[in-house]
């Protein structure tokens, strides 16, 4: 049986001495795949191809922030960090909204007394709806156009006199972005695919953490 394993970290900690008491433990939960919820999560943007991993931000806006990160595999595979998780710290209204929504949203634009869809019960009030992803994406397709995000990576090549100039968008700062809005960096990309032509565009995110020119250093240098 597929599964999607939902792990909680905070990003950014607001207590007075900058410590979290449930740092170094597990949080996690496990929701099964079906395939009505699968179908469902695609049509969101997101990719639940087995290993697929996705991230959704929440900011408290009280000095504290989390990511919640969903990854696509099975019980065997996730089986030794559920056996340390120590629950899901009441946050399981975040899955709820990133399964039916596809994002973390404010729990003030949620009514969970009345009965719902896709998980639990979860309703979104009225008006709050309609926002989708065209609205938060726009801006930052303009953003992107408007280069924004561009950034000028310079390759000396060893034992010559010469130097080349890339232009690349800073991958790293438009996920930032992009998850700040609560939906994904795939959520996003995918929609940019189905929205603009992605040829005008080189992306370097980086998956090891290494800062964007290094990515760049590292990709010329295997090339």
């Amino acid at each position: 049986m597929t599964v999607l394993l939902f792990e909680y970290g905070h990003t950014s900690i607001g207590s007075w001495d900058g410590k979290w008491s449930g740092s170094g433990k597990v949080y996690a939960k496990e929701v099964n795949l079906t395939k009505g919820l699968k179908e469902h999560l695609e049509t969101l943007g997101i990719d639940c191809g087995n290993g697929k991993n996705h991230t959704f931000h929440y900011d408290f806006k009280d000095g504290w922030a989390c990511d919640v990160t969903m990854t696509v595999g099975t019980k065997t595979e996730f089986k030794e960090i559920m056996k340390h998780s120590q629950g899901f710290l009441g946050y399981d209204w975040m899955i709820d909204s990133i399964l039916k929504y596809g994002r973390i949203l404010d729990p003030s634009l949620v009514n969970q007394s009345e009965p719902a869809g896709i998980v639990g019960n979860i309703h979104i009030k009225s008006g709050f709806g309609t926002q989708n992803q065209d609205e938060y994406f726009t801006p930052i397709l303009s953003d992107l156009k408007s280069g924004k995000y561009n950034k000028c990576i310079v390759n000396m090549k060893p034992n010559k006199n010469k130097a080349s100039a890339s232009i690349f968008v800073d991958g790293d700062q438009l996920q930032a972005d992009v998850e700040h809005t609560g939906f994904s960096i795939d959520q996003f990309l995918n929609w940019l695919d189905k929205n603009e032509s992605m040829e005008e565009f080189e992306f370097l995110i980086s998956d090891s953490k290494l800062p964007t020119w290094e990515v760049a250093k590292n990709v010329d240098q295997n090339d």
